[in-house]
């Protein structure tokens, strides 16, 4: 399989958590990421659901911590959105901020063997951002989290919450 049968192919590559992987290419249709490692000749790719896996494993790496108030943006239906869904939820302190969005990057990586393409926030822990691609998670501080008001700034989406589970 060449890389341009590979990026239509809708199949999703095993994720080698190493810098090996230079390359990825998403399949527009499918919402589905093929990886492209160098050390491979030919590539070893298994099915899977992206979009409903990567969401359960995030909800249950915040579950872990114990993050409050989680709430799922579904803006897929939006042709301004900037990702097909934000999964919002919030911490206690800065440490639990920092705590929360460590557990979701180590859960899906661990069960998923999926890496963010980026995380931005820790420097000051008030609000970490950390980009799946199609998903974006954001926890914040309680108090940064009625500033920046994103459930209400993507008002048109649908939006779901999920309880508390302690």
């Amino acid at each position: 399989m060449n890389v341009k049968e590979a990026a239509y192919s809708g199949l999703f590559c095993n994720f080698v958590a190493t810098s090996e992987c230079f390359l990825s290419l998403r399949d527009s249709f499918t919402f589905k990421y093929i990886y492209i490692c160098k050390t491979v000749s030919t590539l070893y790719m298994t099915e899977t659901n992206n979009l409903t896996d990567t969401l359960s494993m995030i909800i249950e790496g915040l579950q872990e911590r114990k993050a409050r108030r989680i709430t799922i943006v579904d803006m897929s239906e939006l042709e301004t959105a900037a990702a097909y869904r934000f999964v919002i939820c919030e911490g206690t302190s800065t440490m639990h901020v920092t705590s929360i969005a460590d557990s979701v990057r180590e859960y899906l990586l661990e069960n998923g063997r999926i890496k963010p393409y980026s995380y931005d926030g820790y420097a000051n822990s008030q609000w970490i951002v950390i980009d799946y691609g199609d998903t974006i998670v954001h926890v914040f501080l309680p108090e940064e989290r009625s500033r920046y008001n994103l459930e209400e700034l993507w008002s048109d989406a649908v939006i779901e919450e999920i309880p508390d589970q302690y």
